[in-house]
């Protein structure tokens, strides 16, 4: 599926890894959500993803924002595809299942879109 290139970064300076990170970043952007996984399957050799729980909310703290009535929750994706570049029933099936799982925790409708 993908050419095989070998590409090495020397990342021991912060400069150096976001030169990498951005690489990286402009390579992926156009590739579909499935190749995106491929392709960083094959580069971590893992199809485990590292989580960062402290740059997410929590489901409490979700509920705490929900419960003010300034604060609207609206469904997103469930996993960031670039939407443009995925066909109709792809966005529809992140649309949806970001939607279902908020709904799930929040245990009310979720009528907006963010």
């Amino acid at each position: 599926m993908f050419k095989r290139i070998k590409w090495k970064w020397k990342i021991k300076s912060n400069h150096k890894k976001i030169r990498c990170y951005r690489q990286l970043v402009n390579w992926m952007i156009d590739l579909h959500y499935n190749n995106q996984k491929i392709l960083i399957e094959s580069i971590t050799k893992t199809s485990t993803r590292k989580q960062y729980p402290e740059l997410c909310l929590t489901w409490d703290e979700i509920n705490t924002l929900d419960c003010n009535k300034l604060v609207t929750i609206g469904a997103h994706t469930h996993s960031h595809p670039v939407l443009s570049r995925e066909n109709k029933e792809t966005v529809r099936q992140e649309i949806i299942r970001s939607k279902l799982l908020l709904e799930k925790y929040l245990e009310h409708s979720v009528i907006h879109l963010a």
